[in-house]
């Protein structure tokens, strides 16, 4: 499991920031 994804289950990465992320990942 990736960082980022670990991170955002864990609630510590704001959602905009992981929106954003998703959006360079795509």
């Amino acid at each position: 499991m990736p960082l980022d994804q670990l991170m955002v289950e864990e609630g510590l990465v704001p959602s905009a920031r992981w929106e954003m992320r998703r959006k360079l990942v795509i």
